[in-house]
């Protein structure tokens, strides 16, 4: 059986931060893209805010939110929410990072989605007849998948753990800013450096070449600050982790995907690593960029569920030789257009990379992966501090992660694939380092 794809569609500081800049929080193009290429989607919404857009979206299209529960009834859409938030929490110029969760949530995780996401006033403004919320209500109960906080525990101490170095709060700062629109970039300094000090008391003290107070006001919609690159390894972390739990694969927006890529990758336990084969799709065989045409009007959702009705013969060699290099960048093209009908399209460069197992030796063996890591001394006009938790032993933290996650690989089959844009900014890298 296939696995379902877990596609989250809140749009954030580290998730198509263009549309948080246009004033827009819910990615709404990419679960139409992702129904053109999965047959199961895991919808990943944080908000009323994400649920209600999407439902205004299709009521917008049909008249009516019927097609969306269709899909939701049919199995082909299943809610996911994380009732718990995963956040740096400030203290007297102190971080700390955690996941938290209320008592509502304690006690019945249904009755905390019900009260924080389906009962809510954006739903009611899209829904306004209470009869017609009473049948999303119980749709959607009866299919929402529902995590807690105490299944995360491992995840956010290796988030704790990666927070206290400094390559992935740099590393997720230059790819935020490479998956910002032109106009944003000139912004920030032409190279983010961040570094990392331990203090006297055991603190780690950070130093951002970044005027996070000056940059802000300039960045709308965005409540971006010092916290942010924090909650972005946070959110990294989770990610993952709720792919292993629930055997996901996952299809994910710039810029968390190249961070998601570059954990994965950076994980080892003694001579373990994962294992990985990317599929790069540009130039001649590059991706039909349905999500950035549904966002910019040129797709409804009638096109969509068209294209996805006529896309069963391409989902299907899409799940089974999409992921070899050899057949998908020979094929992909052509296997799209004679499934689908359609012969011209936006295009972009789209990334495939299967998690095959681990191996020993990894060490010295070359991997392939999606994604760099820059890195460079902490330098420039502007400095900013923020306090985290005590470094400790940087391995202590990291290893139970890695750990859990090798065995999910060897004994449990959890072999996902990563789905998602961030070639795209893997090639702006390259083009920059030319």
């Amino acid at each position: 059986m296939p696995r379902k794809c877990f596609v989250p569609v809140e749009s954030w500081e580290f998730a198509s931060p263009e549309l948080l800049l246009s004033g827009k929080h819910t990615d709404i193009g990419l679960l139409a893209e992702a129904l053109v290429l999965f047959d199961d989607i895991v919808l990943n919404i944080q908000s009323a805010q994400n649920l209600a857009d999407i439902l205004r979206s299709f009521k917008g299209c049909f008249g009516d939110v019927q097609p969306f529960l269709e899909l939701v009834g049919l199995g082909v859409i299943k809610v996911h929410y994380f009732d718990f938030i995963s956040a740096p929490i400030e203290d007297d110029g102190v971080y700390s990072y955690w996941n938290i969760q209320d008592e509502t949530a304690k006690e019945s995780h249904l009755r905390s989605f019900q009260q924080k996401i389906l009962y809510r006033p954006p739903i009611q403004k899209v829904l306004p007849k209470a009869r017609h919320r009473v049948k999303l209500y119980n749709i959607m109960a009866e299919s929402a998948l529902i995590d807690g906080a105490d299944e995360y525990e491992v995840a956010v101490d290796a988030a704790r753990n990666a927070i206290n170095s400094h390559e992935d709060l740099q590393r997720l700062l230059r790819d935020f800013v490479l998956s910002l629109p032109s106009k944003y970039r000139s912004l920030f300094p032409p190279e983010i450096t961040v570094g990392a000090e331990k203090m006297p008391n055991g603190l780690i003290r950070h130093r951002f070449n970044i005027n996070f107070q000056a940059i802000k006001p300039h960045l709308e919609n965005m409540n971006f600050g010092i916290h942010i690159p924090g909650t972005g390894v946070i959110q990294t972390h989770r990610i993952i982790y709720a792919s292993r739990l629930h055997n996901y694969d996952v299809y994910l927006p710039n810029p968390i995907g190249s961070s998601v890529m570059a954990k994965l990758n950076s994980l080892e336990d003694k001579e373990k690593k994962f294992k990985q084969t990317i599929v790069e799709l540009q130039d001649n065989a590059n991706f039909p960029d349905i999500r950035t045409a549904f966002n910019l009007g040129e797709f409804s959702w009638k096109d969509i569920l068209d294209i996805r009705k006529r896309a069963e013969r391409f989902r299907k060699w899409f799940m089974v030789d999409g992921g070899k290099p050899e057949v998908a960048i020979r094929t992909y093209s052509e296997e799209f257009k004679a499934s689908t009908g359609l012969k011209n399209y936006r295009e972009k460069a789209f990334a495939i990379a299967s998690i095959i197992g681990t191996v020993t030796g990894a060490a010295t063996e070359k991997m392939l992966t999606g994604s760099t890591s820059l890195v460079g001394p902490a330098a420039g006009a502007f400095i900013s501090t923020a306090l985290g938790p005590s470094l400790g032993t940087l391995i202590s933290n990291a290893v139970p992660l890695a750990k859990d996650l090798f065995k999910a690989s060897e004994e449990e089959n959890w072999h996902p694939r990563f789905f998602g844009t961030w070639l795209n900014v893997e090639l702006k890298k390259r083009k920059t380092s030319e």
